[in-house]
């Protein structure tokens, strides 16, 4: 809300609106608030910050706005982050090629200065 930068996929993802949910209360040892006498769960209910560092989304999707459904958009934002990933480095797969044979021929050369290093020490002793 009142931000300078546009969304440039909000027809896909559709409109957002912030919200506050029902949210089980933590106890000081980390568990979950517990009436004593029913044993239900006790909740609160929070907003905004809140939620994000209890690990929930302070907004939702308004129905019927986005093109896309949000299966669809996350697929669609998951595909678009790694085609991002791999323009940045295009070389990086065939670095990861090389690498295999570069690892390869190290241990094929180890054994052989391993065994120079046998027989060197051989003759001092």
């Amino acid at each position: 809300e009142n931000v300078a930068m546009p969304h440039p996929l909000v027809e896909l993802q559709g409109l957002q609106r912030k919200v506050c949910k029902q949210i089980p209360r933590v106890a000081d040892n980390g568990g979950e608030m517990r009436d004593p006498l029913t044993g239900d769960q006790i909740v609160g209910e929070l907003c905004g910050n809140d939620l994000i560092q209890r690990g929930y989304s302070p907004l939702e999707l308004v129905d019927g706005t986005g093109s896309l459904t949000p299966e669809e958009y996350d697929q669609l934002i998951y595909d678009l982050a790694n085609f991002l990933h791999y323009t940045a480095d295009p070389s990086r797969l065939e670095r990861e090629r090389i690498g295999i044979y570069v690892l390869l021929f190290l241990a094929f050369f180890f054994v052989f200065t391993w065994l120079l290093g046998r027989e060197y020490t051989k003759e001092q002793h």
